[in-house]
């Protein structure tokens, strides 16, 4: 079983982020979870590669997600804030080199993320692929073994030392 820490990370706003930390080594994959509807604990597929990779794993639910704190707001967060959400978990983590992974509205933080990090990876690129994913994710059906087979590729080819 991988050690795991549970944290939340402080905002200048005041707000908190949940996150956890699943495993430790110098090879590091953030994952989004943005969804008020759904918890987090899909992405624990990711979890037995991790184990049999040496991988450590940063869950972030994004502000308004089933964890973290639930801003009294009518308006949605702007890209600039979420951004912002994700530069303190990563200042919070120390991360220098790491793969990132959103699904959903976070397929677009993840490549905002990308552009202002020189050593960050975004797990899925390729737009195939990227568009499989995301039907497989809004069908739920996350044991499918194409899917499966699909984000061990990548993470072998994106998460590096």
């Amino acid at each position: 079983m991988l050690s795991s820490q549970t944290q939340f990370v402080d905002l200048p706003n005041g707000n908190h982020v949940w996150t956890r930390r699943i495993g430790h080594s110098p090879r590091k994959l953030m994952l989004l979870h943005n969804s008020t509807e759904m918890p987090w604990q899909y992405l624990t597929t990711f979890t037995n590669f991790a184990r049999q990779n040496d991988i450590e794993i940063i869950l972030v639910e994004m502000l308004g997600s089933y964890l973290s704190d639930q801003p009294e707001t009518d308006r949605m967060p702007s890209v600039a804030e979420r951004m912002s959400e994700i530069q303190h978990v990563v200042a919070h983590y120390r991360l220098d080199k790491f793969a990132i992974h959103g699904i959903a509205d976070t397929t677009s933080l993840a490549r905002e993320n990308v552009k202002d990090h020189a050593n960050a990876r975004r797990l899925l690129t390729d737009q195939d692929e990227l568009a499989s994913a995301r039907a497989t994710e809004v069908l739920g059906n996350f044991d499918n073994p194409d899917y499966l087979n699909m984000l061990r590729t990548r993470l072998r080819y994106t998460v590096t030392v």
